[in-house]
């Protein structure tokens, strides 16, 4: 019931998921495709940053070179370097993909590497063509400077050279009369000329010649390129904003890598504790375990005769009930009875154990009485129907070690009652290493009807026998009883197989065990090595 429960409520919870899946499909969909758009368009774009600031760097060192070396260039080398930037730029137009496309890559980022590339290239020449253009018009105003001043001087030499000429004809013996005016005039203009010539001269000479132009701010050259790409990026992240499904998306994507990196440590952390765990408790513990002092709990007792040893079980068991005698059993358990027994509820196996008796499930029994000999059939059915059924005869003086949960029936005398005794070992290493600390003994004369998947068989202990830990339904009560290491390590490191066997040796003794073990019940924790809580403390009371 509980196994049916636990499958109602996963199935409940995973039809709970997939409608909820299905509900946000289309959403989660277009969140994904509208991440990995933006994810993607982002990536190209931060690309296209990356390489045009790389080629902006490389590019701003040689433009600074050529330019420092412009500066002193001939004007016949500045023209021609003026030619040639303006055929690049030509080429550079000509290789220029069209506005509109530009604007529509800077959406996807398909291409923008290039155009951007290009439009860097292309204000790096525009800036060298503007200072090339202002180093020639200072070169070319040098030359009319230069030109004028040449003019000037020459005029003021042709002055001078008059008025020596004109003093040298009329005056020949360097005295000028008193009476010639009209030298005297001439003399006059030609002086005035001189020295009107000698003053614009002196003034073209005085003022300084056109600075350089300065030197352009390459900076700068980046700012107008960059500009509709900042602005791509930004809008691209106030959609990615904008969107909460595209944006959880690509947050979880974003994790994705640390998740699984940090869920591959967790398992190799997690594989490497369970691996040196157990290999400690395999090569450390168990053989010392196994060289502990086994328990013996009823050295006087005799075990039950197992003749032959063997399979003692069949998928159903005829009981004859005597007069006398009662039959306490499952009522699930009964197949078929004799409508003349008398049947009655017995609520507990035993009242001096009522939680053993709650806790193994021996409850709500039905006692079974009869007149005359009459015959019972025990055998498993429902959800129980691979287990087997078996027997076991205890004569009075035997007495056997059982776990009541593979209990199912008991015939026993009507006025003598089969007597159970507890044996605690609370000094005992290995009953706390193995958390079995209580034994149930029952006592003859009683026949016990016990069950255990695909049978139970019932085996000598004479020369020692090793019995898978889960498997063990019960052993004589004078078998020393112990536990030995089980054989091959990596079975026990996969999990398949226990650390531990039940080792029973007696000379007269027989152990009890079951074919098939976990069939009809939840496997506990303490079934796969102490794997539950409540399994545990069944076990440490024997149940």
């Amino acid at each position: 019931m509980k196994r049916a429960l636990r499958s109602i409520a996963w199935a409940l919870l995973l039809v709970l998921l997939v409608a909820t899946g299905l509900h946000f499909r289309p959403q989660i969909q277009q969140g994904f495709a509208t991440s990995a758009r933006i994810a993607g368009a982002m990536q190209r774009l931060l690309q296209a940053r990356s390489d045009v600031l790389a080629g902006h760097d490389s590019m701003r060192a040689g433009l600074a070179a050529r330019l420092a070396e412009a500066r002193g260039a001939s004007l016949e080398t500045l023209r021609q370097r003026r030619d040639a930037l303006l055929a690049s730029r030509e080429a550079e137009l000509a290789a220029r993909r069209p506005e509109w496309r530009r604007r529509a890559a800077l959406l996807t980022g398909d291409g923008v590497g290039a155009d951007l590339t290009r439009e860097l290239r292309l204000e790096a020449i525009d800036l060298e063509l503007r200072h090339v253009d202002a180093l020639i018009a200072r070169l070319e105003s040098d030359a009319r400077r230069e030109a004028r001043l040449r003019a000037l001087q020459a005029a003021e030499r042709l002055a001078w050279e008059r008025v020596k000429s004109e003093h040298r004809t009329f005056c020949p013996e360097g005295k000028v009369p008193w009476y010639d005016f009209t030298f005297t005039r001439q003399r006059i203009a030609d002086c005035a000329a001189y020295a009107e010539a000698r003053r614009a001269y002196a003034e073209a000479l005085a003022q300084p010649p056109p600075p350089l132009p300065p030197s352009p701010d390459l900076e700068a050259l980046l700012l107008p390129v960059m500009a509709p790409l900042e602005g791509a990026i930004a809008r691209l992240q106030r959609e990615l904003d904008e969107d909460a499904w595209a944006r959880h998306a690509g947050g979880i994507g974003a994790q994705l890598p640390a998740a699984a990196l940090w869920l591959l440590s967790a398992v190799a952390v997690s594989v490497g504790v369970i691996v040196g765990v157990r290999a400690f408790f395999y090569f450390v513990v168990a053989p010392w375990v196994s060289r502990r002092r086994p328990v013996l709990l009823l050295p006087s007792a005799r075990s039950p005769p197992a003749d032959p040893p063997g399979r003692i079980s069949a998928v159903s068991q005829a009981v004859v009930v005597s007069p006398g005698e009662e039959l306490l059993i499952h009522v699930r358990y009964l197949q078929s009875a004799d409508m003349n027994a008398r049947m009655r509820t017995r609520w507990l196996l035993s009242w001096r154990f009522p939680l053993s008796s709650l806790a193994s499930g021996l409850v709500a029994l039905t006692r079974i009485r009869t007149d005359a000999p009459r015959t019972f059939v025990v055998s498993a059915t429902g959800s129980d129907a691979i287990s087997e059924i078996g027997a076991i005869v205890l004569a009075d003086g035997e007495a056997m070690v059982l776990q009541p949960r593979c209990l199912v029936g008991v015939l026993q005398a009507s006025g003598r009652p089969m007597r159970i005794t507890r044996h605690w070992r609370l000094g005992t290493l290995n009953a706390w290493l193995t958390l079995q600390l209580r034994f149930l003994v029952f006592h003859g004369p009683a026949t016990l009807l016990v069950k255990g998947g695909r049978g139970v068989r019932l085996e000598h202990a004479d020369r020692g026998r090793a019995v898978n830990q889960s498997a063990t339904l019960g052993f004589g009560a004078n078998v020393a009883y112990s536990q030995v290491r089980t054989e091959t390590f990596f079975p026990y490191l996969a999990g398949r197989q226990a650390l531990y066997n039940d080792r029973f040796v007696a000379s007269d003794g027989v152990c009890l065990y079951e074919e098939t073990t976990g069939y009809g019940r939840d496997k506990g924790p303490a079934g796969r090595q102490l794997e539950g809580l409540l399994d545990a403390l069944l076990k440490i009371l024997g149940l």
